[in-house]
């Protein structure tokens, strides 16, 4: 028979885990909504966005110069683990980047990250600049091309 010394025990060091597990570089992880920015910089095209992570597809927009496709989502607690990923299409070509990494956007972006997606790749705007290149995933008419952009 379990003693109530034993559950309380490890009931204890559980909370303990959580807490400990919340902190990181002493800033706490954050649980509220997060909202998600995606605008178009590409001047010249029409750009199509579709996000989604496994379990919830936010739909596909077609943005305007200037215009933003925007999402909202609550993070999965307590380890951070969720994951949105985005399609990205203009002038027959075709890409998809990580959009929402709560390991690496958790600190950066807290409940608000922005994103400008450039011919060259997505730049993070939330806090700085950060861009990253496109992956060589590119496809253009059906093929996929080794594609290295200009940074």
């Amino acid at each position: 028979m379990v003693t109530i010394s034993k559950v309380v025990s490890v009931i204890s060091m559980l909370l303990t885990i959580l807490i400990v597990l919340q902190f990181e570089e002493g800033k706490s992880f954050n649980f509220d909504l997060v909202n998600v920015y995606v605008t178009n910089n590409i001047t010249n095209y029409q750009l199509g966005v579709h996000c989604k992570d496994k379990n919830h597809d936010k739909g596909f927009k077609s943005l305007k110069f200037g215009e933003t496709y925007t999402f909202a989502f609550y993070p999965e607690f307590p380890f951070p683990r969720s994951l949105y990923f985005c399609g990205f299409t203009w002038s027959n070509i075709r890409h998809r980047f990580d959009i929402y990494d709560q390991r690496r956007d958790v600190k950066d972006c807290g409940n608000y990250c922005r994103w400008i997606v450039n011919e060259s790749g997505p730049c993070d705007v939330s806090d700085g600049v950060k861009c990253f290149p496109w992956g060589p995933d590119v496809v253009t008419s059906g093929r996929i091309l080794d594609h290295t952009p200009n940074v």
